[in-house]
């Protein structure tokens, strides 16, 4: 596994050099600010799977799964002409 200087190197790297050079050192500071807050939201805002078995589609996932399944779209768009 890379080192997390490696990481964070790779994924924020170029656009905070740009950043950096466009308009200073400052705005490289909000722009990894913003990621961060938009990382704690995302894992708030997750479910909870501790007691879910993630083997089985449950939950969101299987929804969209069972929503858009190929052969469901075939049927419909044979059921439709």
């Amino acid at each position: 596994m890379p080192a997390t200087s490696e990481r964070l190197n790779t994924t924020y790297g170029p656009a905070a050099t740009w950043l950096a050079s466009s308009y200073g050192l400052q705005w490289v500071g909000y722009y990894l600010s913003a990621a961060t807050l938009l990382s704690l939201a995302g894992l708030t805002l997750a479910p909870e799977t501790r007691d879910s078995s993630l083997s089985q589609g449950t939950g969101f996932v299987q929804g969209l799964t069972a929503k858009f399944s190929i052969l469901d779209l075939g049927k419909s768009a044979a059921g439709s002409l």
